[in-house]
């Protein structure tokens, strides 16, 4: 598996342009990629109550395409969900249910995968399980695009490529941009 952080100077790019990121990733790695990015007011598939029948929902419908890597009861206990198992996904905290669409999406198989905005509203805890998940997935490309690219970047720094999105197109980075001597601390910052 290969990881890649996508830093960009122009945040608004990861709400308003994210189809921009999107295609600038298609074009640099030269595949499609499946994207994850928050949408604002979206609850679930709407065609569930609970999480259990969402996870069970979702990942059928995996199945129907790309696939699945866990059965829905291997992915309620490795995500660390059956306590919420029975709960109506509307009662759901807006962090959880971010944290339930992100599961169900790294749970998809696709040779490349876009995280756009995971970082946000999740607990630490649950961003290092996510990273934990995709470990196990190989032969598979992602890319995270973060608002506060070092909260991600400092959980497995050994893992991650750095690219800089510049001018409509990426370069691969070395190290994080510094700024008046010091190293940038999120992506809010201009180089």
């Amino acid at each position: 598996m290969s990881w890649n952080l996508l830093l960009t100077d122009n945040v608004d790019q990861i709400d308003a342009q994210s189809e921009k990121i999107v295609d600038e990733c298609n074009r640099h790695f030269e595949r499609e990629f499946a994207v994850y990015r928050p949408l604002p007011f979206v609850d679930h598939t709407g065609f569930t109550e609970n999480v259990e029948e969402e996870i069970e929902f979702v990942i059928g419908a995996q199945h129907s395409t790309e696939g699945a890597y866990l059965e829905p009861q291997e992915f309620i206990r490795q995500w660390n969900l059956s306590h919420l198992a029975a709960r109506r996904v509307v009662h759901l905290s807006g962090g959880w249910r971010k944290f339930l669409g992100v599961a169900l999406f790294a749970n998809r198989r696709a040779s490349a995968k876009c995280f756009l905005d995971v970082t946000s509203h999740l607990a630490d805890e649950r961003v290092r399980m996510l990273l934990e998940q995709l470990r196990s997935q190989a032969n598979e490309l992602v890319v995270f695009c973060e608002y506060d690219s070092h909260l991600i970047f400092e959980m497995a720094p050994d893992r991650f490529s750095l690219l800089l999105e510049h001018e409509d197109r990426l370069e691969v980075l070395d190290r994080f941009p510094r700024k008046d001597g010091t190293l940038l601390q999120s992506n809010y910052e201009h180089s």
